[in-house]
């Protein structure tokens, strides 16, 4: 098996992009919504081909282009996975849930639903934490979204992982769809839905992952104590041959080596990438993840985790012969029909040319990656990303998310009396009040902060609620709760709790939360 290690480029080749514009220039016209043909198709039927190749031929160019015609995403639910508790960042977390945490004092639910609403998405299911269920509720109307939210709560006494949380609302997700999408409520990206849908797809493939240029910046040193990160970018593995995913390791999950597998060989030439972060953005054959991952008789009956657990197990059944009735009608996402027409219009294409419609040697399972290195595609799942995303989304704000209600520089929802001085990419938060004399510089403030007077915040976060005393001075901190002690100086920390602080306290480089009361 020859092993290449390359810097990471695109998946798609341009057999793809030439089968798609063949799908456009085909001059096999379009079904109507019910199906059925048209006149003209019925003056052409003489022409056209055998009947069950034809028909095979219309669905698969519907699939293509069908989100153009109907103005968005068909076949296809989305599933925003927000019941997570924020593991890697317990100090944000006290007080409000991951999924509420706010960036650029939007919360980051916000995010992933409004990159689904401009892909088209009327709808969407959203998992949320119980307790949580009217703030989301609150977010979409104070921000504008516009799609439906099925929102479902979980309890997470049990600590419930990502496909316990699928499985609670499985009875939910629609018998009609033939995809289902998975997103988390972290991911903050531009990345093109419909485009990574449509390869989706064209390939055939039973499961698609969304990775992403691994960013060195989102891992950067972040207000407060000074902690190592034991996390990394993934390494992902592909065949050189159809750029079919063989293998995934999750950052942290490996330190100087990596035991590969055998099996691996079956794929020939691999290509290893080791700059590369799973978003945690799946798309999923809808029958691969009904009747076979959510099935209480599979092997994922047992599994808890989608991206530890089911990922690296469906991808390892790639190369594994079938042996379960159930899972072959699960996994055959492209049916032989469309393969016969492939080869019934250029009888010349050998196996390797057209198995990415029909991947045969993955018996119709094959698993591929959507890379996206042409935008932004950042995950806010620790504090040094959560960090990061709050410094760069102001200035990237109005670009990225033109129709988001809110402005840099638009404070008419606020009170900022005349001799307040706000400078920079700050944000201002609904109903914030900035009483003369204050400085607030690049800095975001959450919805109802209070700044009296002589206070200054410089390249800060402080999130809702957050009340400071007069004299304050907040440097490059992160604040998530008031601060009831007068003329204290907060630099490079963050700030959890002030049980601890002192009035004209000076604190620097470090964090405090509750757990100060109880340490020696």
């Amino acid at each position: 098996m020859n092993m290449t290690r390359n810097t990471r480029k695109s998946i798609d080749s341009d057999k793809t992009v030439e089968t798609q514009e063949q799908f456009e220039k085909s001059s096999i016209p379009e079904p109507e919504e019910d199906g059925t043909a048209t006149s003209t198709e019925e003056k052409e039927e003489k022409a056209a081909p055998p009947p069950y190749l034809r028909n095979a031929f219309i669905r698969a160019r519907s699939c293509a282009v069908d989100h153009h015609r109907h103005g968005k995403l068909k076949s296809v639910q989305a599933v925003v996975l927000a019941a997570g508790t924020g593991s890697r960042m317990t100090t944000l977390v006290s007080e409000t849930h991951k999924c509420m945490l706010p960036i650029a004092t939007i919360p980051m639910l916000y995010y992933p639903i409004h990159m689904l609403q401009r892909a088209g998405f009327t709808a969407c299911v959203v998992i949320v934490s119980s307790g949580c269920e009217e703030s989301v509720r609150e977010m979409a109307k104070t921000y504008g979204l516009t799609i439906k939210l099925d929102i479902h709560s979980i309890d997470l006494s049990d600590d419930p992982g990502t496909l316990d949380s699928i499985r609670h609302i499985a009875g939910v997700l629609d018998d009609d769809v033939r995809d289902v999408m998975l997103v988390s409520s972290d991911l903050v990206s531009d990345v093109d839905v419909s485009d990574m849908f449509r390869s989706h797809r064209v390939k055939g493939a039973a499961f698609t992952m969304l990775t992403a240029q691994y960013n060195p910046k989102s891992f950067a040193p972040t207000p407060g104590q000074k902690h190592k990160s034991s996390i990394g970018p993934d390494v992902v593995m592909e065949s050189m041959s159809e750029c079919r995913l063989a293998m995934n390791v999750c950052g942290g999950d490996y330190d100087e080596q990596i035991k590969i597998p055998y099996s691996l060989s079956q794929h020939g030439s691999i290509v290893v990438t080791m700059d590369t972060l799973d978003a945690h953005f799946y798309i999923l054959s809808a029958k691969l993840l009904k009747k076979y991952v959510l099935s209480p008789t599979s092997p994922c009956a047992d599994m808890t985790s989608l991206k530890a657990e089911v990922i690296p197990h469906l991808v390892s059944m790639q190369s594994k012969t079938m042996r379960s009735r159930e899972y072959e009608e699960a996994s055959q996402t492209v049916a032989e029909p469309f393969a016969s027409l492939i080869r019934y219009h250029n009888g010349s294409l050998s196996q390797g040319q057209y198995s990415q419609f029909y991947p045969r040697s993955a018996g119709g399972r094959a698993c591929y990656t959507y890379h996206y290195d042409a935008g932004f595609c950042i995950r806010a799942n620790t504090i040094p990303s959560f960090w990061y995303l709050n410094t760069k989304i102001p200035q990237l704000l109005s670009t990225l998310y033109p129709d988001c209600l809110l402005k840099i520089g638009d404070y008419t929802s606020s009170i900022v009396m005349p001799k307040a001085v706000v400078r920079g990419t700050t944000v201002l938060g609904r109903s914030c009040t900035l009483n003369d004399r204050t400085t607030v510089t690049d800095s975001s403030l959450g919805q109802n902060c209070v700044i009296p007077s002589g206070c200054r915040v410089t390249s800060s976060v402080l999130f809702d609620n957050v009340v400071l005393t007069p004299g304050c001075v907040i440097d490059n901190s992160m604040m998530c709760c008031t601060i009831d002690k007068e003329k204290c100086t907060i630099k490079n920390s963050i700030v959890a709790s002030t049980l601890a602080l002192q009035h004209n306290q000076k604190v620097s480089g470090d964090t405090l939360d509750a757990s100060d009361l109880f340490s020696a």
